[in-house]
């Protein structure tokens, strides 16, 4: 699996202490991805830090068989981004 990571991804993974292994390991084995805007997709994973559960969101584009990350973050408000199916 090929990633690439724009100026602006380099930046907020840094500014948010995401390191690109756990991008990584995300894009690999994802729990759920789901379609956005522009032709996007959000990868999900909850990870366990310590007690308390974060969402892991990965946005990125798919082209020319390599993911291109465009952000990352986490967020504790896993009900709100999870979609039911």
């Amino acid at each position: 699996m090929q990633i690439t990571y724009g100026l602006h991804a380099e930046n907020q993974l840094k500014e948010r202490g995401i390191s690109k292994r756990l991008i990584e390991e995300i894009l690999s084995n994802p729990e759920q991805i789901i379609n956005s805007i522009k032709g996007r997709k959000i990868a999900h994973k909850v990870i366990s830090e310590g007690k308390v559960k974060f969402l892991y969101r990965v946005i990125y584009v798919i082209e020319k068989s390599k993911f291109e990350v465009i952000s990352a973050y986490k967020t504790r408000k896993i009900v709100k981004y999870w979609v039911k199916k």
